[in-house]
């Protein structure tokens, strides 16, 4: 079952979930642009959260998301503590954009439609000061819409 939880700051415009989540939160934001954090954020983040955001902005568009903060557990595998960006909703089958930990902070990252889902989650062990990104809605073609270049060439 998922319990919804999510924390707006109007202070800051900044969407976490809380603070205190050791189940599953999942946040839905319907606007064209924001701000996601760790809970905590910027202070360490609590141990054993599954948290995740459902980001829609209007059709036509899709997401463009930018780490400005990044402090997690780092594995290799980014398989402790992490974030990890997907195509559309389903948080198993959906398109894995990246999985993301340690301290760099990575590229800007598109959806390839009007919908990404950001999951955040943390195990037992360590914590770091979080991420912090923001997201905004922008016109396909304007702007890179994958990770992926290719050319085509036709003969």
């Amino acid at each position: 079952m998922l319990h919804s939880s999510l924390k707006h700051d109007h202070s800051t415009g900044t969407w976490s979930c809380s603070a205190d989540v050791t189940i599953t939160q999942l946040s839905a934001i319907a606007a064209s642009n924001g701000t996601i954090t760790s809970p905590n954020y910027p202070r360490s983040y609590s141990k054993n959260l599954n948290c995740q955001w459902q980001i829609t902005v209007p059709t036509g568009k899709k997401v463009k998301l930018s780490f400005v903060h990044m402090d997690l557990e780092y594995r290799s595998s980014c398989s402790y503590d992490y974030v990890e960006l997907r195509n559309g909703f389903n948080p198993y089958y959906s398109r894995i954009i990246g999985r993301y930990c340690g301290t760099t902070i990575p590229s800007p990252k598109y959806s390839s439609s009007n919908k990404m889902l950001v999951k955040f989650n943390s195990d037992y062990h360590r914590s770091g000061t979080g991420f912090k990104a923001n997201w905004k809605a922008v016109d396909y073609g304007g702007e890179n819409t994958d990770n992926c270049k290719f050319v085509l060439h036709l003969f």
